[in-house]
């Protein structure tokens, strides 16, 4: 309907325009050439057309009429099917990730090299390859320098050493043993200048052997842990003859109670016979029971520390009982605070003595330094998780700590001299340790020291500032690069040179060395090694300056 209306308004529009076109054309004669008439026409937008309105039917076709039926009543069975199916056999194939490799391993080594003051170098390991029942190693090593600072050959010393370990893992024991022999060859050329010795009239020689057994369980992780020790070792001089016999037996144990508690018991025992020239007995035997407790953020650790010691150049009793105490604060996963009290008594043996001072005289007198008390706190931690670091203070009181003194009557050689009275010695110290990043590690440490000497003038050969350092940078996994440094300052000597005895303050010693090593591959390397690059002739022990720079190259090979 509403289409209608638009098509019969269109066509009325079409007419009454035909009709005035049609108008025009009939007086287009009438009117004067060039001019317009006047015209309007009106056009009527509102015009509507209305239609009349027809009745509507809605029924026009009857409905049929309707017959009743009868009411059939449905039965419906529903059966309860239920199908059978046979076992579905799915493989489960298992993703598997490809195995790496094992890095080659090679179980021997021969490094040899050649530097200045006329100084071979060797070093040859042999290790058996990968097995899970037993390992066997051998090592051989040797460094000489045939001149020295001081009158060539006069001042020439060497290093020579052979070690054997082997160990056998067991199911449920684990048994090992090892032999190693050391011998060290010094010169006395500590004596004054000018004068015409020849070098076998003051050559020294340590010759050091030394067997070991032991045997413990093999897995740490047993309610109980424990390992037992059994060490021989025999050390003897060549110009002195001086020896020491030594036999050692420690059983070192823990038990698990329960979370967080750890009971353990240390037993330390030394026996040895040391002559120089008297024949003397030395004994010390240590006991110590004690737990470790942790809970909360806590960790305790506290027990005694039995001591008897026998040793008949000794002032300290025989029998002495040492309380100790271990607490650590973990304030979070990178730091804690520690505070330990303790004492002990510290073993001092002829061994040790000559590794730290080849320059030993005749009669040296051999005390165990008893540690009253001390106290050590400070603080640990990690940083970024590649920074460890420490720092703490430690305060101790001592009862025959020795010291390093040159003998006056032989200045070339030393005596050991300890304080009659209590010693305190204060310690600060901080490191620094890097060791997360890929071929980059670094270690720094410093330590402060201060000897409150009552009987002797100075805490002689004791230095007072220590540094050591250690880099290594390993580039492209070809070019390996390390440096040490050591800086060592504040030792006191006593002259005899003069008409009166005189303290001096030995020089700082600043030691500074590096190398550099190229792997050709990695069976084949080369190296270069500087020791004392700044070539300074300082002197760790008076009248004993060191070489100068050292230069030694030389080849290493994986076999």
């Amino acid at each position: 309907m509403k289409h209608f209306k638009y098509i019969l308004f269109i066509f009325l529009l079409i007419g009454f325009t035909t009709s005035v076109l049609y108008a025009q054309d009939e007086n287009w004669e009438k009117i004067d050439e060039g001019e317009i008439e006047d015209a309007s026409f009106v056009v009527e937008k509102n015009l509507e057309i209305e239609l009349p309105q027809q009745k509507r039917e809605f029924e026009k076709i009857p409905p049929l009429p309707s017959n009743p039926t009868s009411q059939v009543r449905q039965n419906y069975n529903y059966l309860s099917i239920i199908p059978e199916l046979s076992n579905l056999s799915i493989p489960n194939r298992a993703l598997k990730l490809k195995s790496q490799p094992l890095e080659k391993f090679y179980g021997g080594n021969l490094t040899a090299g050649f530097g200045n003051y006329l100084t071979p170098y060797l070093d040859a390991s042999l290790f058996n390859k990968r097995e899970n029942k037993y390992a066997l190693g051998v090592n051989l090593n040797h460094i000489s320098s045939r001149n020295g600072p001081i009158d060539k050959q006069n001042s020439g010393s060497s290093e020579t050493g052979a070690a054997l370990d082997t160990r056998y893992y067991g199911q449920k024991l684990t048994v090992g043993a090892k032999l190693n022999y050391d011998r060290r060859m010094v010169h006395f050329y500590g004596y004054p200048e000018g004068l015409e010795i020849d070098a076998d009239s003051i050559k020294q020689v340590y010759n050091n052997f030394n067997l070991g057994l032991w045997f413990g369980n093999t897995n740490k992780k047993d309610d109980f842990d424990y390992i037992v020790e059994a060490n021989y070792n025999y050390i003897k001089d060549k110009t002195f003859s001086s020896s020491e016999s030594r036999t050692e037996v420690n059983f070192l144990s823990n038990y698990f109670l329960k979370e967080g508690l750890r009971f353990h018991l240390d037993v330390n025992t030394m026996f040895s016979s040391y002559k120089n020239p008297e024949s003397l007995s030395r004994n010390l035997i240590s006991v110590k029971p004690f737990v470790f407790y942790k809970f909360g953020d806590f960790d305790v650790t506290g027990g005694l520390d039995f001591v008897i010691q026998n040793d008949t150049t000794s002032s300290s009793n025989n029998v002495l009982l040492y309380p100790f105490i271990d607490v650590a604060y973990n304030l979070n996963d990178y730091y804690s605070f520690f505070l330990k009290l303790d004492g002990d008594m510290e073993q001092v043996d002829f061994e040790s003595v000559v590794s730290q001072n080849p320059f030993l005289g005749q009669g040296v007198g051999l005390r165990h330094s008893n540690k009253k008390f001390g106290i050590d706190w400070g603080v640990r931690g990690n940083v970024n998780n590649y920074f460890n670091f420490l720092a703490g203070f430690k305060l101790s009181e001592y009862k025959d700590l020795y010291f390093f003194l040159n003998d006056s009557l032989n200045p070339a050689t030393f005596q050991l001299v300890y304080e009659e009275e209590n010693t305190n010695v204060m310690n600060i110290y901080g490191e620094l340790v890097l060791s997360r990043i890929k071929n980059y590690n670094m270690g720094i440490r410093a330590d402060y020291f201060n000897y409150g000497t009552k009987t002797l003038e100075e805490a002689w050969h004791r230095p007072t500032f220590k540094l050591t350092g250690t880099f290594r940078y390993n580039l492209y996994d070809k070019i390996v690069f390390g440096s040490n440094i050591y800086y060592i300052s504040g030792m006191k000597a006593k002259s005899y040179e003069g008409p009166i005895e005189e303290t001096i303050t030995l020089s700082a010693i600043f030691d500074l060395n590096l190398s550099v090593q190229y792997l050709f591959s990695d069976r084949l390397g080369a190296f270069l090694r500087f020791d004392n690059i700044l070539g300074r002739n300082y002197e760790r022990y008076y009248r004993y300056p060191s070489r100068g720079i050292q230069i030694i190259g030389g080849v290493s090979i994986n076999f």
